[in-house]
């Protein structure tokens, strides 16, 4: 498959070619949420922040249709 998009300048095209960067650091930021959350030495009340931050960012993601699989 070839797909073509045009822009009028760099500034525009910027997020689009850097796509798979930007998936890598949502990917990279899920996996060490994740890490806190199984093996971060955290109290309570740090855990209960660590699952809200997480539980909001899949909602962004989901919101947005992004999918980190």
């Amino acid at each position: 498959m070839k797909i073509t998009l045009e822009f009028e300048d760099y500034i525009d095209a910027e997020p689009h070619l850097k796509g798979l960067d930007y998936s890598c650091a949502l990917w990279d930021f899920n996996q060490w949420l994740r890490h806190q959350l199984k093996h971060g030495d955290l109290s309570d009340d740090k855990w209960e922040v660590y699952e809200e931050i997480q539980k909001e960012f899949f909602s962004i993601l989901n919101e947005n249709n992004v999918n980190l699989n």
